[in-house]
């Protein structure tokens, strides 16, 4: 009986030495992800910092104020004369 029991205790002290190794790796192979994440944003805010840097040396050296937004400039339509309309239905 006692050897049944020795059999057991090895084999769930294998199972549970086997476990914590998977563990381990899955915490090594999360801190790599976590580690390559917070590179990849910080070149990211790297190249957004210097995009907005080239931005503002660009808008100051147009000598136009910079817009927040697009703007796109656009002629102002002909003015229409008196005599291209038609009174549908006159005032009473």
């Amino acid at each position: 009986m006692l050897a049944g029991l020795g059999t057991w205790g090895f084999q769930q002290k294998q199972r549970a030495d086997g476990l914590a190794l998977q563990t381990q790796r899955q915490e090594q192979e999360l801190t790599q992800l976590a580690a390559l994440h917070a590179t990849e944003v910080a070149k990211e805010r790297q190249a957004r910092e210097e995009v907005q840097q080239q931005l503002q040396l660009a808008s100051k050296k147009g000598g136009r104020k910079a817009e927040p937004y697009l703007v796109i400039p656009v002629e102002k339509p002909l003015k229409f004369q008196g005599d291209d309309y038609q009174r549908v239905k006159q005032k009473p």
